[in-house]
């Protein structure tokens, strides 16, 4: 099995996203209905090339318009365009997206990717369980930020804010 390191490097930005995703313990799910030929979908349309020949850094410049344009007059419904990763997000029915497929500059068409975080359910307390309990000694409930800049221990060496002004 062969993997291909390429795709890390020209959409690195992608790639890190990924990392990010899966070290947040989120389940990748598929934007697909199981009525999907009847709902449009939400997809990634990737170009094979820009439109035009340069001699500028071809991420530099922006999805080809005319592109984009052919898309949306096969009836697609345009939501975003990514410059760098040379192509657009659309939702449409699966049989405009079947056209799209068949376009001679379209490299690819891909299943957007939605996330869904999992996280442990918390048990509901009550306005009254938020509150620290009142503790039982001299500085009450403000006893835990006392000893945490260790007024207490000043308190017990004799010094008290009784001389300051």
């Amino acid at each position: 099995m062969m993997i291909k390191f390429h795709r890390i490097l020209v959409y690195p930005r992608l790639f890190i996203l990924t990392i990010v995703f899966l070290s947040l313990n989120v389940i990748p799910q598929i934007a697909v209905a199981s009525d999907s030929h009847l709902k449009p979908q939400k997809v990634w349309v990737m170009f094979a090339d820009k439109g035009i020949s340069s001699k500028y850094n071809k991420l530099d410049l922006p999805v080809y318009q005319p592109y984009i344009d052919e898309i949306i007059d096969l009836g697609a419904n345009l939501c975003i365009s990514s410059r760098w990763l040379n192509g657009i997000t659309i939702t449409a029915e699966n049989n405009v997206i079947d056209k799209i497929s068949r376009l001679h500059f379209v490299r690819s068409i891909e299943s957007v990717v939605t996330y869904k975080a999992k996280f442990p359910k918390q048990e509901k307390r009550s306005a009254f369980s938020l509150a620290p309990s009142i503790p039982d000694s001299y500085y009450g409930m403000s006893a835990t930020q006392i000893e945490q800049i260790r007024v207490d221990a000043l308190h017990d060496k004799g010094f008290l804010a009784k001389a300051l002004q």
